[in-house]
């Protein structure tokens, strides 16, 4: 890494006409900028300039003033700052359910059990880890002792036997809609009862036709499955959590409020704030509400207009 990072610099300096050494910190301002630009992470630059700091200190030369450049650790700070969270999750919003559901293949065993367990996601802000497992013979899943409905009954309830917060029941409403979670749960059931594990309510709860749990990776390979089939945009970047972002986001979207978003997602903190994508065009009708706002003070400033 020390080799790569003496390099870089010595390439940048040759096609910028720099002298390498001594060091200069205009020269390594934009050589970490360069290098930035060319897709490299705050962390290897970082790597990189201790290479450089390595292989001035091997050739005789005084490097004391690299901890005083004070303009180079403001670069330093803006490109990390500014760079991409590789960790990018999108949220998988209702409108997005609506697009994939034509290519969910609902007439098959599979794609009855994803389409409920996507729905059940989304609509109840579910972490990945809380519906499926890390691998097929994994048996720390969610049963189907978890599973309540009564007929008549207008929620559901599954219960987590092991929630990051703790032991706490998860309501599932029936809202009428081509993406309604008891629908699709009911649907799955159905299919499921053909199966000679379906009364056993220690077998999982999201169970595959061989009857083993449902794991995060055959969720998001689902996911991805029928993203590109819908032809979403990006669909790399939507994983297992996108389901609890999305859900967040799309109750955001139709005006709920943030304490019973935090509630539904069982998020103690403020935490939830974090997972809400607020869409372009709500923050521009949010600048035309404040513009209107303005229009009946009269164009004056509204506290302004209250002193005596």
């Amino acid at each position: 890494m020390y080799s790569v990072g003496w390099n870089s610099y010595v390439q940048y300096c040759a096609k910028a006409n720099r002298t390498p050494l001594p060091l200069n910190e205009e020269a390594l301002m934009h050589w970490a900028s360069s290098t930035a630009l060319s897709g490299c992470k705050h962390s290897t630059i970082k790597s990189y300039l201790a290479g450089i700091r390595s292989a001035a200190i091997m050739q005789g030369f005084d490097v004391s003033d690299l901890s005083k450049m004070q303009r180079l650790k403001l670069v330093l700070r803006a490109l990390k700052s500014i760079a991409p969270n590789t960790a990018t999750r999108l949220p998988i919003t209702n409108d997005i359910l609506l697009k994939i559901r034509p290519h969910m293949k609902l007439d098959t065993y599979e794609g009855k059990v994803m389409w409920a367990a996507f729905t059940f996601a989304h609509s109840c802000l579910m972490r990945c880890g809380e519906f499926t497992t890390r691998s097929p013979k994994d048996k720390n899943y969610l049963p189907l002792a978890a599973w309540k409905w009564e007929n008549g009954a207008k929620h559901g309830t599954v219960t987590l036997p092991h929630s990051k917060t703790s032991k706490h029941d998860i309501y599932v409403f029936a809202n009428g809609s081509d993406t309604c979670p008891a629908v699709a749960m009911t649907k799955y059931m159905s299919s499921r009862i053909k199966r000679r594990y379906s009364i056993r309510l220690d077998s999982p709860l999201f169970a595959m036709e061989d009857g083993t749990p449902l794991t995060r990776k055959a969720l998001t390979k689902a996911l991805r499955n029928a993203l590109i089939a819908a032809r979403v945009p990006n669909a790399e970047l939507y994983k297992g959590h996108s389901f609890r972002r999305g859900g967040a986001t799309s109750l955001a979207r139709v005006g709920v409020a943030d304490s019973v978003i935090k509630t539904i997602g069982r998020w103690k903190s403020h935490a939830y704030q974090l997972y809400v994508d607020i869409d372009l065009n709500i923050m521009c009708s949010a600048a035309m509400q404040v513009g209107k706002l303005k229009a009946m003070f009269g164009g004056n400033d509204v506290s302004s207009s209250t002193r005596p």
